[in-house]
């Protein structure tokens, strides 16, 4: 569909490692493993998809892969690798401004398992900044924009944009 409209250059994303959530903390360890396992499953058909499967082995560290598509012959893709963005900030907290106990516990207080995702927090941490997690599933906008940091260099990478 993308090709039919014209599309030479698109920007894909991996997902970030579901299992390292604080919801997936609270439904317990085989669960978190096993949206880990889907995580990585989803990564890996992405790069299938796209005909870089061999290139993930090389892309360990990288967040960048472009390649011409067999499938999409006159089309290039970038991918931000937000499951290998989310392993390196994890794995070294400190250098991205977290400390390793905010990593995998949100801001947003007065979730429970049993609690509707979407509903109002009950309390806010007092420096938003300082947390990977903003609720049980999603990150806080620092963690989006060191993301966001990860895609401008996929770009820049690629040529397809140009520092001003």
């Amino acid at each position: 569909m993308l090709k039919a409209v014209g599309a030479k250059h698109i920007l894909l994303n991996t997902m970030p490692d579901i299992g390292r959530t604080p919801l997936s903390v609270l439904v317990g360890s085989d669960a978190a493993a096993l949206l880990t396992r889907n995580s990585v499953s989803y990564r890996n058909a992405l790069f299938s998809a796209i005909d870089a499967q061999s290139l993930t082995a090389q892309n360990v560290s990288s967040v960048n892969v472009t390649t011409e598509s067999t499938a999409v012959p006159s089309a290039q893709f970038a991918v931000v690798d937000a499951f290998l963005g989310m392993d390196v900030i994890f794995r070294q907290p400190e250098a991205y401004g977290f400390a390793e106990e905010t990593l995998n516990v949100n801001c947003a207080r007065g979730f429970s398992s049993t609690e509707n995702l979407f509903s109002i927090p009950q309390g806010i941490c007092a420096d938003p900044d300082s947390y990977f997690f903003w609720d049980l599933l999603h990150p806080t906008r620092v963690v989006h924009s060191l993301f966001a940091q990860i895609a401008a260099s996929s770009l820049l990478k690629t040529g397809w944009i140009s520092r001003r």
